[in-house]
């Protein structure tokens, strides 16, 4: 029988009497192609893990990937909130306002998506038709932030004056 260690596993300490990250991994029931594991600050390649040692001490952080940009917190998941500018976002997700059918399904889109920041073009105001809608009309700039476009700018005059 294996002697017991104590080592610390995603912030918590914990005692196993496994000798190998694999066998730590099934013992805790997680599929080891699903996760991603770091041994005292590094990374240690999949490939590698059926034979990597656990000694007593070590630190261990095991990871998997998770959906983002919903913004929402709860027990398990601390806020992941940023800044730029002065301003704080909650959705890491950035929503492109091209392509769309039309402007009601953009909008229906951005909600969907819980992004807070929408990239947008500049473009002439269509002066022959002042009752044309706007994208503005769909999508409140109050609630969403607009990020402009400067693709099809070629110098950085052109990208300032657009921004």
């Amino acid at each position: 029988m294996s002697a017991t260690i104590e080592l610390t596993v995603n912030g918590e300490q914990r005692r196993t009497s496994t000798s190998t990250i694999a066998a730590l991994v099934a013992e805790l029931e997680l599929d080891p192609a699903k996760v991603a594991v770091e041994r005292n600050g590094e990374i240690v390649p999949r490939s590698r893990i059926a034979d990597a040692p656990v000694q007593s001490g070590d630190v261990l952080e095991i990871v998997h990937f998770v959906g983002g940009g919903s913004g929402k917190t709860d027990d398990s998941r601390p806020n992941d909130s940023w800044s730029v500018a002065g301003r704080t976002f909650h959705s890491r997700l950035i929503v492109g306002t091209g392509k769309y059918k039309d402007f009601e399904q953009n909008a229906a889109a951005v909600e969907a998506s819980g992004a807070e920041i929408v990239t947008v073009a500049v473009r002439r105001v269509n002066v022959s038709d002042p009752k044309a809608p706007m994208l503005t009309d769909y999508i409140d700039p109050k609630k969403i932030t607009y990020l402009p476009n400067t693709a099809g700018c070629f110098t950085a005059e052109e990208a300032i004056r657009t921004l």
